[in-house]
């Protein structure tokens, strides 16, 4: 009975998990509870999206623990199942990329030519102009300009204290340093100025 059981491959046959059924009702019950907490539809709501942000993250790490121990003490991930992986990981991350060039393309071909005779419907939905007719946008170089300004410098002003704070410090860890690495004696450390030149931290006069 044990021998009709036995492996004889090298692949992975999963076996039935709840998770994804416990996972995707937790993550209703959270999503549910999200938009009535943000529409005051009930007072309990913010418990039950709690409720399931908790559903949802015990589902993560149960199921996450799950993988471990199917990899590690199982050893159901074998070199094929492995590379298995690592094909699914490279085709996720290309849809990826095809989903946000379809994205993409589709914008900028509205945007640049809004008027193409080969789309029909396009020129009577928005007007034969971009931004469609009827929206109204806003300078770019008034508002947006200042509060792009206004980020970036304090960014700047950010980096800055933090530079001199680093800069600040190097000399304490620098001495501390070459006092760790040269195992001086604290008790030859009497005459201050001789010790700065020893350290690198003043000139010789």
């Amino acid at each position: 009975m044990a021998e009709a059981h036995a492996k004889h491959h090298d692949y992975h046959l999963v076996e039935p998990s709840p998770w994804p059924a416990f996972g995707a009702t937790a993550a209703f019950i959270m999503a549910v509870g999200a938009i009535s907490w943000m529409h005051h539809s009930f007072p309990a709501a913010p418990y039950v999206f709690g409720a399931g942000v908790i559903g949802v993250l015990y589902t993560m790490f149960a199921w996450w623990r799950d993988v471990v121990r199917e990899a590690d003490r199982e050893g159901h991930h074998t070199r094929v199942v492995q590379i298995s992986h690592r094909y699914g990981m490279i085709l996720f991350i290309a849809s990826e990329v095809m989903f946000f060039v379809a994205w993409f393309w589709a914008y900028f071909d509205v945007a640049l030519f809004p008027t193409d005779v080969h789309q029909v419907m396009r020129d009577e939905y928005i007007g034969g102009v971009w931004p469609p007719k009827g929206i109204q946008t806003f300078d770019p170089w008034h508002l947006p300009l200042l509060r792009k300004a206004e980020a970036v410098d304090l960014a700047e002003i950010g980096a800055d204290r933090r530079g001199r704070d680093v800069v600040g410090r190097l000399p304490q860890r620098r001495a501390r340093r070459l006092i760790d690495d040269r195992e001086i004696d604290r008790r030859d450390l009497a005459d201050p100025h001789v010790d700065r030149i020893d350290l690198g931290l003043e000139p010789p006069g």
